[in-house]
């Protein structure tokens, strides 16, 4: 339905059970967290997975030691391309309607955001910088008008802020600092 986009999207069903409700639908989404940070923590500690971290920054390296670097690149956008369609699997099951609405590029820059805070060399920086981006944009917007005394999109300027102190002072995000 182009910019409409699709309605009546059925609730996910296992045989007998619904996901209907959302505790149910929140259940289901953190048993598939659960089950694809089990499978990548998996790969990462497998002969592939060492091989695919030397893809961040010691490509040649790699290459030295026989690592064919363009198939194990494109495996490894296989394998997000895999989550990614999961993840839009269950967005669609769950809001029940999809449209092209929600994925501009405001939100394209949060999940970048997200990699920043978490570190995209720990398997754990992606949900951790997504946990600390979505409670620290809630808080923004609550406490700016506080302390501005107007209302704005003003938490559009502190979490540009915020990206370009990171880049700078944490570029392996804040994971690493932490530990």
């Amino acid at each position: 339905h182009g910019f409409n986009g699709i309605g009546d999207i059925p609730p996910l069903r296992l045989g007998a059970l619904s996901a209907e409700s959302k505790r149910v639908n929140l259940g289901v989404i953190w048993a598939v967290v659960a089950i694809v940070m089990a499978m990548s923590a998996s790969l990462l500690d497998s002969r592939v997975g060492r091989a695919i971290r030397t893809l961040n920054g010691a490509r040649l390296m790699g290459e030295s030691v026989g690592i064919d670097t363009v198939r194990l690149s494109r495996a490894v956008f296989v394998v997000a391309a895999l989550y990614a369609g999961v993840a839009g699997f269950l967005f669609a099951h769950f809001q029940r309607f999809i449209s092209p609405t929600p994925f501009g590029l405001g939100v394209s820059i949060d999940y970048l955001f997200m990699v920043i805070i978490g570190g995209a060399e720990f398997l754990w920086g992606a949900p951790v910088g997504a946990a600390l981006v979505v409670v620290l944009r809630d808080q923004f917007n609550d406490w700016i008008p506080r302390i501005t005394g107007r209302a704005g999109d003003f938490e559009l300027l502190v979490f540009s802020l915020a990206v370009i102190l990171l880049l700078q002072r944490a570029p392996a995000g804040l994971l690493p600092l932490l530990s």
